[in-house]
């Protein structure tokens, strides 16, 4: 975890869960080989572009070094009833998607709100920076995360990721407020 100003306040008012976008999975479709198909993301250039791959360029002064880019990585054998997450990202954004089994995916925003989700094949989310996320294992599960931030394990500033108590201490901050955006 990332140690570094975790807590503190934005300057741009974070989003509320209901920013998690839940995203549908489609196929599988039978190929020329009789092989299954699956399109695991399908998203528009301009989304793409405006706000997954978008960062706020407060938060980026603040990493010290540029860690925009593609990331995808893989979390597998996670077994029924571990826990994982269980932090939130300044900069980053993510989409989840399980591969195998089912998780439970919980979100909660700065302002107190949470959304539940339970991820299979069949579904993936979005999660926008400023979302403590929080998943459960009900079955031996796999997750595939696409980040629009890169990492380098042995600079920790590169690594955005807070823990659930820094989240707890900025929640505070907003204690009440409402997201009015920049």
């Amino acid at each position: 975890m990332n140690e570094e100003n975790g807590y503190r306040i934005p300057l741009v008012k974070p989003q509320r869960v209901d920013a998690v976008r839940e995203l549908e999975v489609s196929g599988p479709w039978l190929t020329k080989s009789d092989a299954a198909l699956d399109v695991s993301l399908s998203m528009p250039l301009d989304e793409l572009r405006d706000e997954f791959m978008a960062c706020d360029p407060d938060e980026l002064a603040h990493v010290g070094t540029d860690i925009r880019g593609l990331r995808i990585y893989d979390v597998r054998g996670i077994e029924p009833g571990k826990v994982g997450g269980t932090e939130f990202h300044r900069v980053r954004q993510e989409l989840a998607f399980c591969k195998r089994g089912a998780v439970e995916w919980v979100c909660q925003d700065v302002y107190g709100q949470i959304r539940t989700f339970v991820l299979t094949q069949a579904n993936a989310v979005r999660v926008p920076p400023f979302i403590k996320h929080t998943y459960k294992a009900l079955e031996t599960s796999d997750l595939q995360v696409v980040a629009n931030t890169l990492y380098n394990a042995d600079n920790p500033r590169t690594h955005d990721t807070f823990s659930a108590a820094d989240f707890d201490i900025l929640k505070k901050s907003f204690n009440g407020a409402s997201p009015a955006g920049k």
